[in-house]
């Protein structure tokens, strides 16, 4: 590419550059813009000022000549300005007017595109797409919009974000208490909800990018769609505030998205608060939510490249945080593992590199970490519509891009020509042993296993009363905690819909039979008499057999204990600020006086009748481990009502049957934890094969009561971490 010393350099910087002075650490920088591929690039003023002078004509010898003259306390060498040269060449700041440069640039940009789509195996749940230029949408709102930067606007936005954070921890427990559960919130009904709150507040997150940085002077030049966690959205590229000198400005414009989500969940917490369930209330819930989590999780982390990063990189004035941390790590593990020495491109001073090395490590595992919990929520969100493959399909390509594209690198890096001869064998052996060591622990060195469970109390050997035909409470003739008999009444229910219709038919009854009776006296002289004698006493059976029923109806409203036993109450029902009908509804237990007179519906749970201290849980076990249960193993239970506390108990009985219907407490519509489908008779039937173990209890005592829910930790023995990830990859991608 170069001729000589004294013969004009081939190259000429490109006309069209933007540059901006920068001071970094005390240090002076030079920010270049490439207003085509907008990219942006910090050099040293060495760099800049031989930039600025290649024009064609300039010789390296003049290059040479006038940086020493500028920078007299550094020694300029011709390989300096060679390496120099180069970088500029591959940044692009450059033209060469050599042949053969359009091939070399094409090689690039395809190598580039490569590394691209390595970079979003890795990344499949935030997909980017190609976006527009919104200079002039953006040139039109932020007039309309420059009240929000003023200082009222802020300190009262600051005021309602203060607010927020006040309600919340003045009125904890009733907030906690108003929030639906778990598997409520993340229903099917409600995700379409939460994406579209996910969307509009994302879109809301970008334009307050693109917004602060025409504020401080900066341009936005890209503006585009992502799908983030399969939820469109925006994203807006504010690189332009590269060129700002202000590092606080820098941090304002990657803070302000952030701020916009935090001030829209605090208003929406006001409007959750203050509404009825509704189409608002749930949209401010769903929005609150993603206001806060995602801001906590992705958005301010400064592990993840997200706003966070951007903020730490421009406070801490490091730029590339991220490039130089995964440099240093390389570095680290190159000089540890294979005793290669630190390569001077890396940049970084010693006592940096570890820290640099330890950012990268924890970015990683945060990075898995949170990807491992998105995917597996994905996979159990889809496993009750059969649609969990599309999750297990995400997993593959998310571990091609996490860990076989690292691994494809290491090998490259190993093959290059005389690389191994540079290797320190003895550093290479110590590194092959550990990784041996650790390799064998992963495939031999058992580990405890426990396998997690839902749990319900329920009283062994108890009769369980219900409700077998509605009616209304009239009588109540025992309580909580009394000893009764078997065969003694325990309340008596009204139904005068039953009663009517009693009275009703007993009246056509008894006029049916007086017509079959005249019937039968004229069906000698009277032919029309004889026939209507079988339509009359069809009709009159009929009649019969459904006062029959009626009657049967009747006599089950009286409840009757069919055992001897103690009264036990049924799970508490919680009341309700409504009316069921034209009759009150009732709450708590119906064992309770103030509920006589309330309408019990068919199927209402009165009472248990048995032995209160004979107390067992019953456990519902999916059939992926329902191999590692055997009767004898120890079972430790920590119930909802009672969290700090565990009751311990035995495998006592394994269902051999598997499970039809699930337990009513431990429904996911009740708030449990099993997701199941509702069948024609209303009936919960669970959405995986499951079985249900019963657990004799050790400690059990009079706080215990039927209904009560929970967790239970099975000790099942042992097994290596090797066969616990064989397993679950078997059991996803179904292999062997």
């Amino acid at each position: 590419m170069l001729a000589g010393e004294f013969q004009p350099v081939a190259m000429r910087a490109r006309p069209d550059l933007v540059y901006q002075q920068q001071t970094y650490q005390g240090q002076a920088w030079w920010i270049v813009k490439d207003p085509v591929s907008l990219k942006y690039f910090r050099i040293r003023p060495e760099a800049y000022t031989a930039l600025r002078m290649l024009d064609g004509v300039t010789s390296l010898h003049q290059l040479k000549t006038e940086l020493e003259r500028a920078f007299p306390k550094i020694k300029v060498e011709y390989k300096d300005l060679y390496s120099m040269l180069g970088m500029l060449h591959r940044y692009g700041l450059v033209l060469a007017q050599a042949s053969g440069q359009g091939q070399q640039l094409y090689q690039r940009r395809g190598e580039q595109r490569r590394r691209q789509v390595l970079g979003q195996l890795s990344s499949v749940l935030f997909v980017r797409l190609p976006g527009v230029d919104p200079e002039r949408f953006l040139n039109w709102l932020y007039p309309k919009a420059r009240w929000f930067y003023s200082r009222w606007c802020v300190a009262a936005c600051a005021a309602l974000v203060v607010s927020s954070w006040l309600l919340v921890i003045l009125h904890f427990h009733e907030f906690y208490a108003r929030l639906p559960s778990f598997h409520e919130f993340f229903r099917a009904g409600n995700i379409v909800w939460m994406m579209l709150a996910l969307g509009c507040a994302k879109i809301l997150h970008e334009i307050g990018h693109g917004l602060t940085c025409k504020h401080y002077g900066g341009e936005c030049h890209q503006i585009g769609l992502m799908f983030l966690v399969f939820t469109p959205c925006l994203y807006c590229d504010t690189s332009d505030a590269w060129v700002l000198p202000n590092k606080w400005h820098r941090a304002a414009i990657g803070a302000a998205g952030m701020y916009v989500e935090v001030v829209l969940a605090a208003l929406c917490t006001f409007l959750w608060w203050n509404s009825e369930p509704g189409l608002l209330h749930y949209l401010a819930l769903n929005t609150m939510f993603i206001c806060s989590v995602s801001t906590v999780i992705f958005n301010s982390n400064p592990l993840l490249r997200y706003d966070g990063y951007y903020i730490l990189s421009d406070v801490l004035e490091i730029p590339n945080l991220g490039q130089k941390s995964r440099m240093a790590l390389v570095g680290l593990l190159r000089n540890w593992c294979l005793g290669l020495p630190w390569q001077k491109e890396f940049a970084l001073p010693p006592r940096q590199r570890l820290t640099f090395a330890m950012y990268a490590v924890a970015s990683v595992c945060y990075r898995w970490f949170i990807l491992v919990v998105i995917l597996l929520f994905l996979s159990k969100f889809l496993e009750p519509y059969g649609l969990q493959a599309i999750a297990h399909v995400m997993i593959a390509m998310s571990l091609v891009g996490l860990i076989v594209v690292p691994a494809v690198r290491a090998v490259q890096f190993l093959r290059v020509p005389g690389r191994m001869q540079q290797v320190k064998k003895y550093r290479l052996l110590m590194t092959m042993a550990v990784v041996a060591a650790v390799t064998l622990a992963v495939v031999y060195l058992p580990l405890p296993h426990r396998v997690m469970t839902s749990a319900v109390i329920q009283a062994g050997d108890a009769e369980r009363v219900y409700v077998n035909v509605p009616g209304v409470l009239t009588e109540l003739h025992v309580q909580e905690g009394q000893q009764v008999e078997a065969g003694q009444r325990l309340a008596v229910l009204q139904n005068p819909e039953i009663a009517y219709q009693i009275t009703h038919l007993t009246g056509q009854g008894q006029r049916s039979e007086r017509q079959l009776q005249n019937l039968r006296r004229q069906q000698g002289t009277d032919a029309d008499a004889a026939q209507q004698i079988p339509h009359v006493a069809e009709a009159s059976i009929h009649i019969q057999q459904r006062l029959d029923q009626l009657q049967q109806d009747q006599r089950r409203l009286e409840l009757v204990a069919r055992q001897s036993g103690v009264i036990m109450p049924p799970p508490h029902v919680p009341s309700t600020s409504g009316e069921t009908g034209s009759l009150p509804a009732w709450s708590g237990t119906p064992l309770e006086e103030w509920n006589l007179g309330s309408w019990l519906e068919t199927g209402t749970f009165f009472c248990l009748v048995g032995d209160p201290l004979r107390l067992e849980a019953v456990l519902v076990i999916d059939q992926s481990q329902i191999v590692f249960i055997a009767e004898g193993q120890q079972v430790e239970i920590k119930l909802d009502e009672y969290p700090g506390e565990v009751w311990s108990g035995r495998i006592g009985e394994i269902a051999e049957v598997d499970l039809k219907v699930i337990p009513r407490q431990l429904a996911a519509e009740a708030g449990g934890e099993l997701a199941g489908a509702a069948d024609d008779t209303g009936a919960a039937r669970p959405a995986s094969t499951s079985y249900q173990a019963r657990v004799s209890l050790d400690n059990a005592d009079q706080r215990l009561l039927p209904g009560f829910r929970g967790r239970a930790k099975i000790r099942v023995g042992s097994r290596t971490l090797g066969q616990a990830i064989w397993r679950y990859l078997s059991q996803t991608f179904r292999l062997g």
